[in-house]
């Protein structure tokens, strides 16, 4: 099972689940943020991934409104008057460490491209 089989990633425990994304930065030359925080809080990136995936995908919670803010609820992130604040650093977080491995979009690596790669 590689990092990204849709439906799997809570299947994998954290430390292989953050490994496989590791190895997929790393042969890509891209830095990942294993431990990021937002507003001084831990923000896992295996839950990150499986709520923005509940709530149908990357480029469905950007096209939402409000979308980010209540994915940041999931962390803890709630009803401030920083919100907005939270939720762009929390999309952030996901975009840098998650997008790339978890969409596909044209001229990038497809999704069984990258899965090969790191299949064990």
């Amino acid at each position: 099972m590689a990092v990204g089989d849709e439906g799997d990633s809570l299947q994998l425990d954290s430390t292989t689940f953050l490994k496989r994304l590791a190895t997929f930065h790393q042969q890509r030359g891209t830095a990942l943020e294993a431990a990021p925080r937002v507003n001084n809080k831990p923000i896992d990136l295996q839950k990150l991934y499986q709520v923005v995936l509940d709530q149908g995908g990357y480029d469905e919670v950007s096209r939402a409104r409000l979308a980010w803010r209540k994915v940041g609820q999931s962390f803890g992130l709630g009803n401030s008057n920083h919100a907005a604040a939270y939720a762009f650093a929390l999309k952030t977080v996901y975009y840098r460490n998650l997008a790339y491995v978890y969409s596909r979009p044209p001229g990038r690596l497809t999704n069984s491209n990258w899965q090969q790669r790191l299949r064990d």
